[in-house]
Parts: C-alpha cells; structure tokens; sequence
C-alpha cells in the first residue's frame, strides 16, 4: 500500500507559519483527494473527490494502522512526545520529504551537499564551477573525490544526488 502526492505546488512567498502548498493525493496509484495548506499555521486539508470517496476512506484507514512518529521532544513529565498517524500527519510528512528533494536536487549541482552530524545542511562550492562541469574533467573527479572523502572522514552525510562515480548508487 502507498500514498503519494503529486503535482505539487510549492509557494515560499505565501508560508508563514507552516508551508503553503497544494498536491493531488494517491493511494495505491488512484487519485482520491487534494491536499491542501495555506501556509498560515493551520492544519492540512485533505478534500477527497466524490467519486473517490472509498479510495479516501481506504487512505485513512491505511495512514491510522501506521506507526505513531516519536519526536526528539519530551512532555512536561519527561516521556516521549509522540504523535499518533493520520492522513494529516502522513500527507505533511511526504510533503516535507518532497521539500528536502527539491533542496538536494536544487544544490546538488552547485557543489558537494551535504548534513554535518548536528543535522545542519552546508555546500562545499568551487567559484565558477559546478560538479557536473567538474566531473567532465579528470582533475575535477579528483578534486570531488577528495573534498566528499573529507567530509565523510568528518562524520557528514553527502546528500547529492549526482555523484553516483564516486558514491556507488545509493
């Protein structure tokens, strides 16, 4: 079983409080609903479509028999904050996974991504290169090998999607 958003749409300009963004919602390869946040500091609204409301019940009732999410925080007594799976919880989660995605894509090109083990995100840049046109020239592969067997030594995670030559796939 699977849920997916597609054709999302983003708009950094209009989040305020939360992320404003609108995605059609799929279970099991069928579209059901629209998810939808207007990005200030509500909840997420899942609006399934007439004809697929038994699809839509089915989603529910697969995103509640999932694992409840433990958070780094603790309550006021010490014990783990815990939120309970929804709909809501898992449609927001993919969507910050597809937010992540478009961030790796976007600076994978621009230089070596990558998360230091405090869970910060930085990018190692040569001016006026970029790794694709690195990669076309032997010192430049050196020079990328070196730098990403820097940061792993280091404890990073190199979070480029384009550099399977020297990663292996992931």
């Amino acid at each position: 079983m699977k849920l997916q958003l597609k054709n999302v749409h983003f708009s950094e300009r209009l989040s305020q409080e939360t992320n404003a963004f609108a995605a059609d919602v799929y279970f099991n390869g069928k579209k059901f609903g629209a998810a939808e946040n207007d990005g200030h500091g509500g909840c997420t609204f899942i609006q399934p479509y007439p004809e697929a409301r038994g699809i839509y019940n089915e989603a529910k009732e697969y995103a509640l028999s999932l694992p409840e999410y433990v958070t780094k925080y603790t309550n006021k007594d010490g014990s783990p904050f815990i939120i309970k799976s929804d709909l809501e919880f898992q449609v927001d989660s993919m969507f910050e996974r597809w937010l992540d995605l478009k961030e790796i894509k976007k600076e994978s090109n621009k230089g070596i991504f990558y998360q230091k083990p405090d869970g910060t995100k930085a990018t190692t840049y040569w001016k006026g290169w970029t790794i694709s046109k690195l990669m076309k020239h032997p010192q430049g592969i050196e020079l990328v090998s070196k730098a990403v067997l820097k940061h792993q030594k280091a404890g990073n995670t190199i979070l480029n999607t384009n550099l399977d030559s020297i990663l292996g796939p992931n």
